[in-house]
């Protein structure tokens, strides 16, 4: 092999390589969003094996028909599992429907031809194969992609800021529709361009993973700075109340509540709790009260149809709906009404 197609064979390679080593930590170390992980890890290991034939038969194409027929495999399921992840992502109490099953329909197609008519065989039947294959994979693109409408319309906006794992899902939607265009496209360019770009995809989300993280310490490392904090004891006991008064008698719930107020329950002064909220929480009184208003309205949005979203309002806290649908939509990004549609 030339030096030129070295370089080209290792940078190919090495996207498919990271992909499997993250795959293996999405699938059985990572407890975030567990259901989501799964299906994660799933995704980039399939996308993983995927490349990894794409490269070893780019450079000689005598594979062995088993090897070619996973990695064409690989490829059907890349579609289902993206969706699969994107709906879980979206919809951490969605669980397994039975209908899921019927995504299995392209590979076991896939697994009868294998058996029936063997690529080296029969390779104008597999060529049409595996046209079709990247087609319903651009299909299952479209179909995430409705489903992330709310999420892109929250990366264009200027008032909401979008989670760590609304970033990854869309960098993940971005990068396999990216990957998938440029299969769709290799007559026109060449077969190797979709492993190479997923190595170049991966590397870039990396990055910008790394980057967002060290800008995220910065911060944290400034706010601790500039903060002068409160004694140790107090702040161990100002904790437990709060979360006793929030959690247990639900103060939030009364509309009317101001800083002054809940300082005096807690036996300090206004300035002490203002210190203890900025400083310890990262957030001024009216996010503070919100979270937990939030929180009880999301409770009631899942676990019954029965009470209007407008008296959920005024009975999370809330004086009015307006701010109610504020406060809503700069958490999640989306209104009550779609939080419940997306999650029931």
């Amino acid at each position: 092999m030339e030096f030129n197609k070295e370089i080209l064979f290792f940078l190919s390679l090495l996207g498919s390589f990271n992909g499997a080593i993250l795959a293996i930590y999405f699938l059985f170390f990572s407890r975030k969003q567990r259901k989501a992980s799964i299906f994660l890890g799933a995704l980039l290991l399939v996308l993983s094996v995927r490349i990894g034939k794409s490269v070893f038969f780019h450079f000689n194409d005598d594979l062995a028909n088993s090897f070619i027929h996973i990695g064409i495999m690989a490829c059907s399921l890349i579609g289902p599992l993206l969706l699969l992840y994107t709906l879980n992502a979206l919809r951490p109490n969605r669980g397994i429907k039975w209908y899921d099953v019927l995504h299995l329909i392209p590979v076991i197609i896939v697994v009868i031809v294998a058996v029936q008519r063997p690529y080296h065989e029969h390779r104008k039947i597999w060529a049409y194969m595996i046209r079709s294959i990247y087609w319903i994979w651009l299909f299952y693109e479209i179909i995430a992609g409705y489903y992330l409408k709310d999420t892109f319309k929250q990366l264009f906006s200027k008032k909401h800021k979008l989670t760590d794992e609304a970033i990854l899902l869309l960098s993940v939607y971005i990068g396999t529709f990216i990957i998938c265009i440029a299969y769709l496209t290799s007559r026109y360019t060449s077969y190797i361009v979709g492993a190479l770009s997923f190595t170049f995809i991966f590397y870039i989300l990396g990055l910008m993973i790394f980057a967002r993280a060290r800008a995220r310490n910065r911060h944290s490392k400034a706010i601790k700075s500039n903060k002068n904090p409160i004694d140790g004891d107090l702040e161990q006991k100002l904790t437990t109340d709060i979360a006793l008064l929030m959690n247990e008698e639900k103060i939030y719930k009364d509309s009317n509540l101001k800083m002054p107020q809940l300082a005096k329950m807690l036996h300090i002064t206004p300035h002490q709790l203002s210190q203890f909220i900025n400083n310890n929480l990262g957030q001024n009184f009216s996010q503070f009260l919100n979270e937990y208003r939030i929180q009880e309205a999301e409770t009631l949005l899942l676990s019954s149809n029965e009470i209007t979203i407008d008296a959920m309002a005024y009975e999370c806290g809330f004086n009015s709906t307006s701010s109610f649908y504020t406060a809503f939509k700069k958490i999640h990004g989306v209104t009550p009404a779609t939080f419940r549609k997306q999650r029931t």
